[in-house]
């Protein structure tokens, strides 16, 4: 399978969007019914208990599977096993533990690398993860577009995206399927540079080949929302928006975009014309009690004519990134298939 990655521009958490394209959080609630205690085991009894699971031999599958690898140990496909079984049980140390050893043992193998690059970057070991991809691309030949992929999108979110901008470029390059995804990510790598203009067109290059991408659209709703300090052209920014989702959640997204440029006068009117549309939009509510707070004008949905602070810069935008148009988790494309899941 491919690794694909797939980024959506985000603002800072205290700035609220609204619609479908926020991921949701669901709460699970227990029944009320507590299960029967079960008897404590004698001291001698328990630390056999404990020995057992230490060992692994609390797990059936895990005991037979270290069995058969002491007796095969260049079997590749069941330390592999191994390492899904971990996985599939949320024991994420024991993955890196096991991938570490792995990508050592079979360095030429790069999708060991890649896969241990993805679950460091999960665990938030972004410059161990660097550090792996770069050793593996110094080492051979790689023309998996995920690799140089991931290494682009891992220096953009050490804040070093001027570096990784030729590591994007070679994705694209290396690609054959799945176009859009890497031109998206092309995008926002310049977007994190402030290249407004040539993120847009990455953008719009990416709904071009996949005109239903949603990632790419809301990306490009925001792009053209930040490009331009003057005259924004707001029915083409809204018209992206509701394509994703209600129109006033998209008016509320703008303003979420013009509260962070400092416009606030502008972001006002949008909240207006949000909270109009749906009175009970709670991200609507939030963001106008955030810019009341900020330009001194009280809560209410009588249009303020009042200019606000001076405009923040882009680098301003961009420090709050990455928290509220959702995921950019490494997430693998099913097999066969051009459309990946995010």
């Amino acid at each position: 399978m491919t690794g694909m990655f797939q980024r959506r521009i985000s603002l800072p958490a205290a700035l609220l969007l609204a619609g479908g394209s926020l991921a949701c959080n669901h709460n699970h609630q227990l029944s009320a019914k507590s299960p029967a205690a079960l008897p404590t085991p004698p001291p001698v009894m328990k630390r056999q208990i404990l020995n057992a699971v230490d060992a692994g031999d609390g797990d059936v599958l895990v005991r037979d599977l270290r069995r058969l690898i002491v007796e095969q140990p260049d079997r590749l496909d069941l330390r592999l096993e191994l390492v899904d079984h971990f996985e599939a049980i949320g024991q994420g140390d024991l993955v890196l533990e096991h991938l570490r050893l792995l990508a050592e043992r079979f360095p030429a193998d790069e999708s060991l690398s890649l896969r241990l690059a993805r679950n460091l970057r999960a665990s938030g070991s972004h410059d161990e993860a660097l550090r792996i991809l770069r050793n593996l691309t110094s080492r051979q030949t790689i023309e998996n577009p995920a690799v140089w992929s991931l290494t682009g999108i891992l220096l953009d979110e050490l804040e070093r995206p001027m570096e990784g901008e030729a590591e994007h470029r070679r994705a694209l390059e290396l690609a054959r399927t799945d176009l859009d995804v890497y031109e998206n990510n092309l995008g926002f790598n310049l977007l994190a540079q402030g290249r407004r203009d040539e993120a847009v067109a990455r953008f719009e290059s990416a709904l071009r080949l996949r005109p239903r991408s949603e990632v790419a659209r809301n990306n490009l709703g925001a792009a053209l929302a930040a490009r331009s300090e003057g005259e924004l052209d707001k029915p083409a920014i809204l018209a992206h928006w509701m394509s994703l989702t209600d129109p006033a959640s998209a008016h509320n997204n703008l303003a979420a975009v013009l509260i962070e440029q400092g416009r606030y006068a502008e972001a006002r009117t949008e909240l207006e014309q949000s909270l109009k549309l749906r009175f009970d939009l709670p991200a609507a509510w939030k963001n106008l009690q955030l810019l009341s707070e900020l330009d001194g004008q009280p809560m209410t949905l009588a249009r303020s004519q009042s200019s606000a602070a001076p405009v923040s810069g882009w680098k301003k935008v961009w420090s709050g990134v990455r928290k509220a148009f959702v995921s950019n988790q490494p997430v693998l494309k099913p097999e066969g298939s051009t459309q990946a899941s995010r």
